[in-house]
């Protein structure tokens, strides 16, 4: 029955709004500004998904880089410029791990890489592991302890990087074999071309 009225009346918006109780008008003004924030974000993130492996020298420090492992596979490692003292691993078997200092899911799963690294199977495979920090404003020390038997780098801090960590990465000269993040990549993955 309102609604009928409405069409027949057809009153104007801004009439609407005048007479609208002050409460509604509050309401309708957040409804608003929400829906604008949440188009804004939706735009950034849109914007800099790809960011991940377009990185260049030109990209605006502090932007946005989400890391997407999975688009990684059988193609050349799109971060070795991206990790401090990376020239290593251009060649060779390489286990890689992203981390954050204050991740549950990478403190569960750095011990289980560091045993990896000193495993009799890593020795006679040549598989070299690194562990790579990624930057965080969290505090406290590095979970990772200095050690011969693997390697600590770290992304440098040009941009806000994005990962569902840990990120497990295997490379082979430089190609990505393997790419696991998040729960999948708590243990080290069973690598078939490293088998034989």
């Amino acid at each position: 029955m309102a609604v009928a009225a409405l069409c027949v009346t057809r009153p104007r918006w801004n009439s609407i709004i005048e007479h609208a109780p002050s409460r509604w008008r509050q309401l309708l003004g957040l409804l608003l500004v929400t829906l604008l924030s949440a188009g804004l974000w939706s735009a950034y993130a849109v914007r800099f998904h790809r960011h991940d492996v377009t990185l260049t020298a030109n990209d605006t420090p502090g932007s946005l880089a989400v890391l997407e492992p999975g688009d990684w596979m059988n193609k050349p490692f799109p971060l070795l410029d991206e990790i401090d003292n990376s020239n290593q691993l251009r060649s060779g078997r390489w286990l890689l791990i992203f981390y954050h200092f204050d991740c549950d899911s990478c403190l569960k799963a750095i011990p289980q890489y560091q045993a990896f690294a000193v495993s009799e199977f890593a020795g006679k495979a040549g598989i070299r592991v690194a562990f790579i920090a990624m930057p965080s404003a969290s505090v406290g020390g590095d979970p990772v302890s200095v050690s011969s038997n693997y390697q600590r780098l770290a992304l440098r801090p040009y941009h806000d990087w994005f990962a569902t960590t840990p990120v497990a990465v295997a490379l082979e000269n430089g190609r990505v074999i393997e790419a696991k993040e998040g729960e999948d990549a708590i243990a080290p993955p069973d690598i078939s071309a490293w088998r034989r």
